[in-house]
């Protein structure tokens, strides 16, 4: 019963007519490939037009939030999805809040949603894949949802 009412839930999301940047890191590409390539067709499934989905890469995870504002400045969108990948050496707690820190003030004083996406560190190569997979459609069906709720908030 709780399953259905959830796929009913995920089925409901329409995305036409909504603008979607994906902005990535040019490294750990195999990862980021598999991040993009799902969110993409998520997005594609959930109704927004291929033409309406824009994929920025920039050379480096600490470019991200600086690209991000760019990103707003000079066009339209309705949400913005960033994804990232972190190192096994990297403490995610660092790297994990501060860039979500940062795009919470973008997303703050832009009134546009940035939907922030890290997978964690599986240990095995299939939970990886699985995860990286979820992950995707996570972002995909949150940045449409945000992207609705501030459509109805701005028309209230």
């Amino acid at each position: 019963m709780v399953q259905q009412l959830v796929q009913r839930t995920i089925s409901q999301i329409e995305g036409t007519g909504l603008r979607i940047g994906i902005l990535v890191p040019r490294y750990k590409l195999p990862i980021i490939n598999i991040l993009i390539q799902n969110t993409y067709e998520v997005l594609i499934q959930m109704g927004v037009a291929p033409e309406d989905i824009h994929i920025v890469c920039v050379p480096a995870f600490y470019e991200l939030s600086g690209v991000v504002t760019s990103m707003l400045a000079r066009d339209t969108y309705d949400a913005i999805i960033c994804f990232s990948s972190a190192s096994r050496t990297t403490p995610s707690y660092t790297i994990q809040n501060s860039p979500a820190q940062g795009f919470q003030w973008v997303a703050l004083y832009n009134d546009v949603p940035v939907v922030f996406g890290m997978p964690g560190n599986q240990t095995s190569d299939y939970e990886q894949s699985l995860a990286r997979i979820e992950h995707a459609t996570r972002c995909a069906h949150t940045a449409i949802r945000m992207a609705h709720a501030v459509r109805r908030g701005k028309a209230n």
